[in-house]
């Protein structure tokens, strides 16, 4: 019995070992990583391309006759499901930069969240309009998000995508595209 109990102990232990080894094999390294990186910020660059100089049509259905186009006006556009961690990030530069200076006019769209909700979570009780029916993302080829989309006389100039790891410091690149 003893001789038993033994072999069936063995044979999950080994079992055990070979999953384990042959799940740890399966991860992605650092160099895996750092390749599926580079490919999203391809990607990125290449959809910003795209929608550089595109007008936004359905930004006047979104902010409801509000916001009439300035000729430099800052969208942040976020979703629900974003990194909630890059969406803090966003929120606080917000607070810390355009609340504070009054640099520019920032308006601020979510989709597919619950804003009172939000609006609580990130300490910001600003209004953040509602694209309820994704028109923002469907009229820019479902825009990767979070992001700040900086419009000059109505047009995208340019868009900084929010990645969990990005070091973009938004008040210098505010900055700079104000000039």
């Amino acid at each position: 019995m003893k001789e038993k109990n033994s072999t069936i102990i063995f044979a999950i232990v080994v079992l055990f070992m070979t999953y384990f080894t042959i799940s740890c094999n399966n991860h992605p390294n650092s160099r895996d990583y750092a390749k599926l990186r580079n490919k999203k910020i391809q990607n990125l660059n290449t959809q910003k391309s795209k929608l550089i100089g595109k007008k936004i049509i359905s930004l006047d259905s979104i902010l409801q006759d509000s916001a009439k186009s300035h000729q430099k006006s800052i969208i942040f556009y976020y979703e629900g499901t974003d990194c909630q961690t890059c969406v803090y990030k966003c929120f606080s530069d917000i607070k810390k930069t355009f609340l504070k200076n009054n640099l520019i006019d920032v308006k601020i769209i979510a989709s597919n969240t619950k804003i009172s909700s939000d609006q609580l979570r990130y300490e910001y009780f600003e209004k953040i309009y509602d694209d309820r029916n994704g028109l923002l993302k469907r009229d820019l080829m479902f825009l990767y998000s979070p992001a700040f989309i900086y419009l000059k006389n109505g047009r995208i100039d340019t868009i900084d995508f929010i990645l969990p790891d990005s070091k973009i410091d938004i008040l210098s690149n505010i900055q700079n595209w104000s000039k």
